[in-house]
């Protein structure tokens, strides 16, 4: 699921995923994302991958289960829809729409 943000973004991308309780997390391959542990483990947690785009900036949030393995027949286990993604796009609506008046769900 994508959240959009259509405003002029008043803040930097690290301090805005900051105050989203978001922390930067650079992969492998040197991608720059954001990740909100929902444990003290380090995982499961929340990802957003951040795009700007025509429309404006582009939350991609997704729900890693459990660390990727990409070993023959495994798969990367993260959730893309579901409960907790639900959940959690309410909580960052809710703390957005203080400084911003034009964020919408793509689907």
């Amino acid at each position: 699921m994508r959240l959009v943000i259509s405003d002029t973004i008043v803040e930097n991308e690290v301090v805005l995923m900051r105050r989203l309780g978001y922390s930067p997390h650079e992969n492998f391959e040197g991608k720059l994302s954001f990740v909100r542990r929902t444990s003290n483990l380090p995982f499961p947690r929340l990802h957003i991958y951040l795009e700007t785009g025509p429309q404006g900036l582009f939350l991609k949030i997704h729900f890693d289960a459990k660390r990727e393995t990409y070993e023959p027949g495994k798969v990367h286990s993260l959730e893309k829809e579901g409960e907790v993604v639900e959940e959690e796009i309410k909580r960052i609506y809710s703390i957005l729409k203080g400084s911003y008046s034009k964020i919408y769900l793509v689907r």
